[in-house]
């Protein structure tokens, strides 16, 4: 089965103007008040904070530019600046790097004289800030959010590059800048984002899958970023598919086995499927059996593990397994039938008089009940969305012609009466993997004619959809 994934996500817009904010007004609150770094000794200093605040608003990128060089080249020429001051100087040089990297190929290509630094040698200006930021963190870590502030804003115009190129299917460009960013934030669920959504479309899967774990665990408490989170999910989704296919395409059911929690219950189910085709019931009976560790009701993994269990003549893990496919599928006169087959299987092992009395009588009360039904409910559609999820399903009305009424002496036999239509009334559940009901739906089926079958779907417009269970009535 494919699975599309999803790579675009919103570009980044400015960062707050009072970026650079190191003293507190009073009676500030926050992190801000605790970061003590001084900027106005030597005198070097203060002009360059005075400078640096003055272009922060500058339309004019030359203007800037060269006023933030000229900062660099007074601050960095300064001997006394770095030996008295070392954190006010590191910090003062980190703002002055992080606003040139605004200018996106600075950022990526600079010289030193680009920079307002002595030589021509080519300098990385995303490695100055992370050096010089770095120096601010290790001496006052009450500095953490700003200097965290000062690494964003140096990375925001790289990362916004690297989800430009994603988007135009520039994929090389694309993990450049990404892997670029990642040097003034290095954990940044928008550069594993981009980075694994690289590699899926490279199908380097196991790289996509660290990627997007990744986005998860970043992500974890963080509701602003919902989108990402889903889009992650989505692709590792898309990625266990891709690596499950491709180990059933090979027949190597022990590497799924091997390790399931890491593949989606659907994909379990379809390599317990192929496993079965290829007559590996063992390995199918225990890839059911993981789909289900993983969602306990989802209604193919019961019924194919039931089957499996007959197949391998192993009853008694078959009894609960029908029991619990009859709780969500009560319409279906073959799940009845595998209760009575499981029964009938127990009574034959059983040395218990007593208890193989018990068994058969469940088997013939199973076996009835199975023969006696009046409508048969099978599904054709199931299919699970992030938005909205669908159920196709097909009811079937069993009901046998009626009995014909006894005829008089010496007339001719009466006509069998036909059975009338039934309308089937199914109150449909959808759950989540715990079980927990998320919505419900009525559905009227009908009226459907003796023998005939009409088929329905029920659409719910709610997120965390995995499986469903009914009741009908009629």
């Amino acid at each position: 089965m494919n699975r599309s994934f999803r790579r675009a996500v919103p570009f980044l817009g400015a960062l707050a103007p009072a970026l650079f904010a190191v003293a507190a007004p009073a009676g500030a609150q926050g992190a801000a008040a605790s970061c003590d770094v001084d900027q106005n000794k030597p005198g070097s200093l203060a002009q360059a904070v005075f400078t640096i605040t003055r272009v922060q608003s500058a339309t004019d990128t030359a203007v800037k530019n060269k006023a933030l060089r000229d900062v660099i080249s007074k601050v960095s020429g300064d001997p006394k600046a770095a030996k008295e001051n070392p954190v006010g100087t590191a910090f003062t040089l980190a703002q002055a790097y992080t606003m040139l990297a605004q200018d996106v190929r600075l950022a990526n290509h600079a010289t030193r004289a680009d920079l307002g630094l002595a030589g021509s040698e080519p300098v990385d200006l995303l490695k100055l800030v992370d050096s010089t930021v770095k120096v601010v963190e290790a001496a006052k870590p009450g500095c953490a959010e700003n200097a965290l502030q000062v690494r964003q804003f140096a990375w925001r115009n790289v990362i916004n590059a690297a989800l430009t190129n994603l988007n135009n299917q520039q994929l090389d460009s694309a993990q450049y800048y990404a892997t670029r960013a990642a040097i003034v934030v290095p954990e940044s669920p928008f550069s594993h984002h981009i980075l694994g959504s690289v590699a899926l479309t490279k199908k380097d899967y196991a790289g996509a899958g660290q990627h997007f774990d990744r986005v998860l665990a970043l992500t974890a408490n963080d509701t602003s970023m919902k989108d990402l989170r889903v889009a992650a999910e989505q692709n590792i989704q898309a990625v266990r598919f891709t690596q499950a296919n491709a180990m059933i395409e090979s027949g190597n059911y022990d590497a799924i086995l091997a390790d399931p929690a890491k593949f989606g219950d659907m994909a379990l189910t379809q390599a317990g499927v192929a496993a079965s085709q290829a007559n590996k019931h063992e390995a199918a009976a225990k890839l059911f059996a993981a789909a289900l560790e993983q969602n306990k009701l989802q209604r193919d993994a019961l019924n194919n593990l039931a089957a499996t269990y007959m197949q391998l003549k192993q009853y008694e893990p078959m009894l609960p397994i029908t029991q619990r496919l009859v709780e969500i599928d009560p319409g279906n006169p073959d799940n009845y039938l595998f209760i009575a087959i499981a029964y009938q299987g127990i009574a034959n092992a059983s040395k218990n008089p007593a208890q193989k009395k018990a068994f058969t009588d469940s088997l013939l009360k199973y076996n009835r009940l199975s023969s006696e039904m009046p409508v048969k409910v099978t599904f054709t559609e199931f299919t699970r969305g992030d938005a909205k999820s669908t159920l196709g399903l097909s009811v079937e009305n069993l009901a046998k012609t009626a009995a014909a009424a006894p005829a008089r002496a010496g007339a001719k036999p009466a006509a069998a009466a036909a059975a009338g239509p039934k309308t089937f009334n199914l109150t449909v559940e959808f759950l989540d993997k715990a079980g927990a009901v998320i919505d419900t739906q009525q559905v009227s089926v009908g009226p459907v004619a003796a023998g005939e079958k009409k088929t329905a779907k029920v659409e719910v417009a709610k997120p965390g959809v995995q499986s469903f269970r009914y009741k009908i009535a009629s």
